[in-house]
């Protein structure tokens, strides 16, 4: 299967040789321009191998019994993802490890499909679909192609040489010692190649069941930008189809994790946890539980985290489930709806976000952009006026104890009133929306014939009063609940307790995401909420322009 760019899907390359991080690059560039998604990598270490390649013929006979073997592979794999990363970010590339621990072993893909085998130096063409039909187990090989890239490194100009670079340890103290039963945990949020070192090194050091814990909601509430983590669901998923992809011998373990240490203090099997620099206290701090409980003390090995070098300001110098989530502000998450209710132009977005959440500052960002903007609220405070008949049912239901000194409709009394009352809430929002839903459509087209094509309508209550269906598009400007409170607190001199009141009124952000096609967060500076505005706003208007002929007309 090919993509719409010629590329195919999901490939093999048989990576024949000992690389160094220019010559792995190099092939992994010319590996990238024909796979699309997901790259499967084998190192071909055996007879095939060429001359010079001492290491590989040494890791296939000798396996991982040798301290100096296994940080070898360690070492490898670690210049692998790396060098994966910083050359195809966009490819899902996977080092299958099964051969690196059995070089006799075959390797099971049982339920993918194979687009391309791609081969280097050291592999004849005619002998490639019996070598890979010998150790692999795919769902079919039925047209697969195969392709030679060794002539299109060379035409790019890179350095063929199959020298290995020495490398030093990551953690010098590490016992680089194998054991039956092997732990790890973690969020897993958005796999990425960070994951892939951590689950790899300890796919090394395990001989027979890795435990893996993966944490619930409970334990993620306090991260950046919580509510975008996938769910637990997903997140297992994803890492069953990485664990079974690159290593199937193991017996793999994956457990909810509800709080720090999960099964690394209750299993009683485990003698190894598999940590990063960021997490090796809390390593320590296994060892000092299991003690306690009389159990025994693990080998804990650490790794060194990975560096992201494609960070922008305000994101984490290291690559992580943070800083991917925190790239993801500001683009565009699915396309707009196909409704031949919606016209062509103008173009409405909704906004929308929970209370303090900063959707009034990204509706002004807008607006310096080009947008045409409708404010809700201020909708909202017309439709009280004094002989509307909004006015007047209301002061027919509660009595004109809701009215101030001057005869309007005093909003604060009349939010006392209905803010604990659920059922007077009803009768009130049930009488509010239509009429700011007509003054919202008759702003709109009042703002297109002023020559405004994309507008914004910002409201509060978009979900709620289902104002989002009249979008094109739906976009959310998300806060923690922590930082939701304190800004409350500041603006509106109340107390906390009262923030949380309101807050709890709202629908919740888990439900906005649900309809989000993109998402702000307000939390950092200035300049960053810049950022996140301008790539959504640049993207939207490539967007009309390259699909403006299919747009929907009345």
């Amino acid at each position: 299967m090919t993509t719409s760019s010629s590329r195919y899907c999901t490939g093999l390359l048989l990576l024949c040789g000992n690389c160094n991080s220019k010559r792995l690059s190099a092939v992994l560039k010319a590996a990238s321009k024909h796979v699309a998604q997901t790259l499967y990598v084998q190192h071909v270490g055996d007879e095939r191998s060429s001359g010079n390649d001492r290491e590989s013929r040494r890791l296939s006979v000798t396996g991982l019994k040798d301290v100096g073997v296994l940080r070898a592979c360690s070492r490898r794999m670690w210049s692998f993802y790396t060098t994966a990363y910083e050359t195809c970010p966009s490819v899902d590339v996977r080092l299958l490890m099964t051969n690196v621990k059995d070089a006799r072993a075959a390797c099971w893909l049982p339920d993918k499909r194979l687009d391309v085998v791609l081969t280097t130096i050291g592999f004849p063409p005619a002998d490639v679909l019996p070598y890979v039909r010998s150790k692999f187990v795919v769902e079919s090989f039925n047209d697969v192609a195969v392709m030679d890239i060794e002539g299109q490194i060379k035409s790019d100009g890179h350095q063929v040489d199959d020298c290995e670079e020495e490398e030093e340890d990551t953690v010098q103290r590490n016992t680089w010692t194998r054991h039956d039963n092997v732990c790890l945990g973690g969020t897993f949020d958005r796999l990425h190649v960070g994951h892939k070192i951590l689950l790899s090194e300890a796919i090394l050091l395990c001989r027979k069941r890795l435990v893996i814990g993966i944490t619930v909601e409970e334990l993620n509430k306090n991260k950046v930008l919580s509510e975008l983590i996938d769910s637990i669901d997903v997140r297992t998923e994803s890492l069953q189809s990485f664990l079974y992809d690159v290593d199937l011998t193991l017996d793999y373990c994956i457990v909810p994790m509800s709080d720090p240490c999960g099964p690394s203090i209750t299993d009683e099997n485990i003698q190894c946890i598999v940590v990063s620099k960021e997490t090796e206290k809390g390593g320590l701090f296994v060892n000092e539980e299991r003690l306690r409980k009389g159990m025994n003390k693990l080998d804990v090995h650490t790794i060194s985290l990975l560096s992201d070098g494609q960070r922008e300001i305000n994101e984490c110098d290291k690559l992580s489930s943070t800083a991917i989530r925190m790239k993801e502000l500001g683009k565009r998450k699915r396309f707009s709806i196909d409704d031949s209710s919606l016209s062509k132009l103008p173009y409405v977005v909704g906004l929308t976000g929970g209370i303090a959440s900063g959707k009034s500052s990204i509706a002004k960002r807008l607006q310096k952009l080009g947008a045409g903007i409708v404010d809700c609220d201020k909708l909202g405070h017309e439709v009280y006026a004094i002989g509307t008949n909004v006015f007047e049912r209301i002061v027919e239901h509660f009595g004109r104890s809701v009215m101030a000194d001057d005869g309007r409709i005093d909003r604060k009394i009349l939010a006392a009133i209905v803010f604990d009352n659920k059922k007077e809430l009803h009768w009130l929002n049930a009488l509010l929306w239509p009429e700011i839903r007509k003054l919202k459509n008759e702003a709109i087209d009042r703002l297109f014939r002023d020559g405004f094509e994309v507008i914004v309508v910002e409201a509060a209550v978009m979900i709620e009063s289902g104002w989002h269906r009249d979008m094109h598009e739906l976009w959310v400007s998300i806060i923690s609940r922590k930082e939701a409170v304190k800004r409350i607190v500041s603006r509106d001199a109340v107390d906390e307790d009262v923030a949380q009141r309101r807050i709890d009124q709202q629908t919740t952000n888990v439900e906005r995401l649900k309809h989000a096609n993109v998402v702000f967060c307000t939390l950092w500076n200035e300049e960053y909420t810049q950022s996140q505005v301008e790539r959504a706003w640049f993207d939207l208007q490539t967007y009309i322009r390259q699909t403006a002929i299919s747009l929907p007309l009345h």
